[in-house]
């Protein structure tokens, strides 16, 4: 005779209660909404990843990255040249590596590391080596770094809220104008927006679970994001916001919390121990906080925050961040909106630059509210058919509201300098190019990526022709007259001169005019075909003037001393008539200040 069936309720109690206590300050994850599916995986993550690449791809394409030159701002060239140093460094024998990137500057004079940390030009050495060093390979990473980043919304979201928001916040994220600018372009704000995304959800999960793992994946995930960019420090201030937010002050008496912090202190504090002098130098508005720049940044933020995906973006997030705020929050919404807060706080309070690119950074956790206002929404509704609704329709009305194609145009450096790296009468001849930093930079990165190097020494106008800081302040000429420069060019067999006139009503400073002055004369210089420059989608038309110096022959150019390019030392113009122009004599380019841009 079979007993009686016990009643599951019981069952499950009594289980319940000889289960040990879960930690106070655990909190269960959120579960998936009756009408929303599960998130895909296996086949399906795979065929959304390809989706978001090809997506990503298609928008650069759309914006002209392929045919532009690489110097959407000042900082791309930088970023291309250092990362092609690292690449060459570590192809060769990896000798003494100082002296590896003397050698490299005084061929690419736009190296940038100090001011940048190591991991991007470390991801950028690991794709190239494999995919090689074209332009085309540069932004078919940052595409995939986008795709990527994509991707982690869309799988972070989806899992929360169900696939189809998930879905239509990671296609979102590559459709914001600002994303699409970063993505076209080989910058660091992308692969960090993507690192902190990570480091942020690992230290939500480490709130929610309290386990080691999510707290060491959190620090491991900030050292990389902090050895990217600068901008990755505001992660230091995301335990103590999330915390707050949680008010889950019992955590601050655990060693997993504080074991990482250490770790992080002690692999990122040497490099920026070093490093931040450098980069404080290079910040446009000095380098202590002030109430002025900090009011200017507000005012900046507020109205590019509205702008970053338009009003149906921005009320979505609001509501989802109310909605999750409204009661105790789950430590990953917790860790989102401090991160949110930290960058607010971080980019008010270091006058390093006011730029639309750092939005970038909380774009990821401003759709993850936005998903969260999404569901908000589609709770009040029991139907199945509202949340996949409402998530492609709050998408179509950014795209009629705000989507446009991000248009990177800015050409003729790279064309120029593809011409001059291939022309065998002007092999192993210094190149002298005279234009603002944007151009000149654009004009190395096209020699670095065109050649087979080290090639030509390229010599920036800018540096060897005048002294001044990284952002242009104190500026002096190196030569008292035309004579005293056209001297100079002639005692380094410089082959060839590239003058930039986009420039000239803007910043023509007295050595462009001197270079223009020398140039023009034709018994010193002969005058090759011009190129366009296109700035900005303007035409310029035959502003970059290419001119061969007369009587210098391949292979006749002294050797050009390093210590004088990377030093301090002012060579007199007065004893430039006193250098010998024999190709065997050793010529020393006049000092340059230590700061390079």
């Amino acid at each position: 005779m079979s007993s009686p069936a016990v009643p599951a309720a019981p069952v499950r109690a009594r289980a319940a209660a000889q289960s040990p206590a879960a930690p106070s300050h655990a909190v269960t994850p959120p579960t998936t909404p009756r009408h929303t599916a599960a998130f895909p995986r296996g086949v399906a993550l795979a065929a959304l990843g390809a989706a978001l690449l090809a997506l990503a791809l298609v928008l650069s394409h759309a914006s002209g990255a392929a045919t532009s030159d690489l110097c959407s701002a000042d900082d791309e060239p930088a970023h291309v040249v250092t990362g092609l140093m690292v690449r060459d460094y570590l192809a060769s024998s990896l000798g003494d590596p100082l002296e590896f990137a003397k050698q490299f500057y005084l061929h690419y004079p736009k190296v940038a590391l100090g001011n940048w940390p190591p991991v991007f030009y470390l991801v950028q050495a690991a794709w190239t080596l494999c995919c090689g060093t074209s332009a085309l390979a540069l932004l078919a990473l940052m595409s995939l770094l986008a795709a990527t980043t994509a991707g982690a919304i869309a799988w972070l979201t989806g899992r929360r809220v169900g696939w189809v928001i998930g879905v239509c916040t990671g296609v979102w994220f590559l459709l914001l104008p600002a994303v699409q600018a970063s993505a076209a372009a080989v910058m660091a704000e992308v692969p960090l927006a993507l690192l902190c995304l990570l480091a942020t959800h690992r230290f939500g999960r480490f709130l929610d679970r309290g386990l080691r793992r999510d707290a060491l994946g959190f620090a491991a995930l900030a050292t990389l994001a902090i050895l990217t960019k600068g901008n990755g420090l505001a992660l230091a201030m995301v335990p103590p916001f999330a915390i707050a937010i949680r008010r889950q002050w019992g955590v601050l008496r655990r060693g997993a919390l504080w074991a990482p912090a250490a770790l992080i202190a002690l692999l990122c504090a040497p490099w920026y121990s070093v490093s931040l002098p450098i980069s404080a130098s290079a910040w446009d508005s000095g380098s202590t906080p002030s109430l002025r720049y900090a009011a200017r940044a507000a005012e900046f933020y507020l109205e590019g925050a509205v702008d970053l995906g338009g009003v149906v973006l921005v009320s979505l997030a609001a509501l989802g961040l109310v909605a999750r705020m409204r009661h105790r929050p789950d430590g990953v919404c917790a860790a989102m909106a401090a991160w949110l807060a930290a960058l607010g706080v971080f980019h008010l309070a270091i006058p390093s630059s006011i730029e639309t690119r750092h939005l970038v950074l909380g774009a990821p956790a401003v759709l993850l509210f936005a998903a969260a206002g999404l569901h908000a929404l589609a709770k009040q509704v029991s139907a199945a058919w509202i949340a996949p609704t409402l998530a492609p329709l709050a998408l179509l009305l950014f795209l009629v509201d705000r989507f446009e194609v991000h248009h990177k145009a800015f050409r003729g450096f790279a064309d120029t300098a593809r011409q001059i790296a291939t022309d065998p009468a002007l092999a192993g001849l210094p190149v002298l190019v005279v234009s603002d930093a944007t151009g000149e930079g654009a004009f190395i990165a096209g020699m670095a990526l065109a050649e087979a190097r080290p090639g030509h020494i390229v010599l920036r106008g800018s540096k060897v022709l005048a002294t001044s800081s990284w952002c242009g302040e104190g500026y002096t000429p190196r030569f008292h007259s035309d004579a005293d420069c056209a001297q100079f060019l002639r005692d380094l067999s410089v082959g060839a001169v590239v003058v930039d006139l986009s420039t000239r009503r803007h910043v023509w400073n007295v050595h462009h005019r001197q270079v223009w002055a020398v140039c023009r004369d034709r018994t010193r210089f002969c005058e090759l075909p011009p190129h366009d420059v296109v700035r900005d989608g303007v035409r310029h038309p035959a502003a970059l003037r290419r001119f061969v110096q007369r009587g210098i022959c391949p292979g006749s150019a002294p050797r050009i001393a390093v210590d004088a390019v990377l030093g301090t030392r002012v060579l007199p113009a007065s004893l430039l008539s006193a250098h010998s122009s024999h190709p065997s004599a050793e010529s020393r380019v006049p000092g340059v200040p230590s700061h390079h841009r």
